[in-house]
């Protein structure tokens, strides 16, 4: 998933160390996930075979230390704030033309059992078939 790749170096964090794809291990307490979500209907062209655009959705989820929200805000602002300058280029070989934010701003998800504030936030993306 090319939008985590892009969110580890965004943030400085490491993929698979405190940034996760489709999951989100139980520790570090200080972490995030890039979680795949059904989007938008693929786009075909006119004159052209097949899927010609994808309209996926993707969702961060950053959480802190017991009772932080602050840090989790401030993470995914800063993931969201990069992501949106993602116009017309490659993430890892693939073609994306724009990611918005579906949110104006991230919100609160959950707390877990340990007190730990979960802070979330939407994403459309529209790029070319991988």
């Amino acid at each position: 998933m090319e939008v985590a790749t892009r969110v580890a170096s965004a943030l400085s964090l490491t993929l698979e160390t405190n940034l996760f794809r489709n999951t989100m291990p139980t520790s570090p307490d200080v972490c995030g996930a890039v979680y795949a979500k059904p989007g938008a209907p693929s786009e075909l062209g006119f004159g052209a075979d097949g899927v010609q655009r994808e309209r996926p959705s993707v969702q961060l989820v950053f959480r802190g230390v017991p009772g932080d929200v602050d840090g989790p805000t401030a993470m995914a602002v800063s993931a969201v704030a990069d992501l949106a300058k993602v116009q017309d280029q490659l993430l890892s070989g693939t073609r994306y033309f724009l990611i918005t934010p579906q949110q104006s701003q991230p919100f609160v998800l959950k707390r877990d059992e340990a007190e730990r504030v979960y802070v979330a936030v939407g994403l459309s993306v529209y790029k070319a078939p991988a």
